[in-house]
């Protein structure tokens, strides 16, 4: 046995004339000392010998196992991995893993990955922010120091001095930005006055 897109030489001698037979067709050309097969079959040989006297030989049955080949296509999110073997893969692209299936013959799988990710740059002007994805579902502001969330549109205005960072997702996917820092919120005091009557 072999491997599809491998071959199999086979040979006969102490004859006077050949003709390799795969079944019961003649193989055309076939009729040197050697044949050289290279898909599954019953090969014999037509032998001629001294007297004119055709004798078939024995049947050898040859078997090609084929080669597989798995395509497979996955979309991930940012951060995400794909496991495929021994290989581990992050980025998007179209990558190649050989295995040896159960005949002994190469299994090429073929994976194709693509990256869900967003654009999670922020416009800041003091401290108003506006997010620039647009391939989202839903907007999160969230306070860096307590986790809080505090808005949840495309643009937010911070009432207080401190880090903020954006939290977008498209349901499936979620990516969450840097956190930016708001120092310009003025601090009001108000000044408490006694009256006395």
């Amino acid at each position: 046995n072999a491997c599809g897109g491998g071959t199999i030489t086979l040979s006969a001698s102490g004859i006077e004339a050949l003709a390799w037979y795969n079944g019961e067709e003649a193989i055309t050309d076939a009729i040197n000392t050697t044949f050289t097969a290279t898909e599954s079959g019953a090969y014999k040989v037509k032998l001629t010998d001294a007297t004119c006297e055709e004798v078939f030989s024995n049947v050898i049955s040859l078997t090609f196992n084929p080669l597989d080949l798995v395509n497979n296509t996955h979309t991930i999110c940012a951060g995400d991995t794909i496991v495929v073997g021994t290989s581990a893969y992050t980025t998007a692209g179209t990558f190649q893993d050989v295995f040896t299936n159960i005949n002994g013959c190469d299994s090429t799988v073929n994976t194709t990955i693509v990256v869900t990710a967003f654009d999670l740059d922020v416009t800041q002007d003091l401290n108003v922010f506006t997010a620039t994805a647009n391939n989202v579902t839903s907007y999160s502001w969230v306070n860096c120091d307590t986790e809080e969330e505090v808005a949840t549109t495309m643009e937010f205005t911070a009432t207080e001095n401190g880090e903020y960072k954006l939290i977008v997702s498209n349901g499936s996917c979620t990516d969450t930005s840097a956190c930016f820092t708001v120092a310009n919120v003025s601090i009001h005091t108000v000044d408490a006055f006694k009256f006395a009557m």
